[in-house]
């Protein structure tokens, strides 16, 4: 058996982007995810120096890779993208070798 796999994007907002809009545009990416074959959850968290952390798992490296691709061709996610600033952003896939909770 695989394990599953992390994908753990960091990244800071661009100016003038709020807590509060980027959350709720972070809608579409909970809509968009459910909709991808290996999803299994997604958490978004921020550091008190501003840092956040969309923290993913998936059932295989290979559905996370594909959801990635499809990502950024999802014209209904642009405006999320569009707050991230992106030089800032850096994404890590790993395998989860242990959980709980």
């Amino acid at each position: 058996m695989n394990n599953p796999v992390i994908e753990a994007v960091s990244f800071k907002l661009n100016a003038n982007v709020s807590d509060a809009d980027f959350v709720a545009a972070s809608k579409a990416v909970d809509h968009f995810v459910e909709s991808c074959d290996g999803f299994i959850r997604r958490r978004l968290s921020k550091g008190e120096d501003g840092q956040w952390l969309d923290h993913l798992e998936w059932a295989s490296m290979e559905q996370a890779k594909k959801a990635g691709d499809a990502f950024l061709k999802n014209k209904d996610l642009a405006p999320f993208i569009a707050m991230i600033d992106m030089g800032s952003a850096k994404m890590r896939h790993e395998q989860l070798m242990a959980s709980k909770g």
